[in-house]
């Protein structure tokens, strides 16, 4: 496999994984007594696009390295997600 698409599949993983996380991090701050469709659902997407955030601000920092070793391509693929994910999230 490639080594441009094993890294693709890796920051794909990842954000999959912090998509997952946020389900119970959202819920866990939610009083246990106290639970209603819309708080939950808000709070899971307020967790969701905090971990989004971070990694899209990961995805950067790591553009700004690969930049530095010549690493286009992968460069290239890490602005690509960090600038469409966003859009297609806002889509959603």
């Amino acid at each position: 496999m490639n080594h441009v698409v094993k890294h693709i599949i890796t920051r794909g993983s990842i954000l999959f994984l912090l998509m997952v996380i946020s389900v119970p991090v959202g819920l866990s701050t939610l009083p246990a007594n106290r639970r209603c469709g819309t708080g939950d659902i808000l709070s899971v997407i307020a967790w969701f696009l905090l971990f989004h955030m971070l990694w899209t601000l990961g995805l950067l920092i790591e553009l700004f390295f690969l930049h530095k070793k010549r690493q286009l391509v992968e460069r290239n693929s890490n602005l690509i997600m960090a600038l469409t994910l966003p859009l297609f999230l806002a889509f959603l």
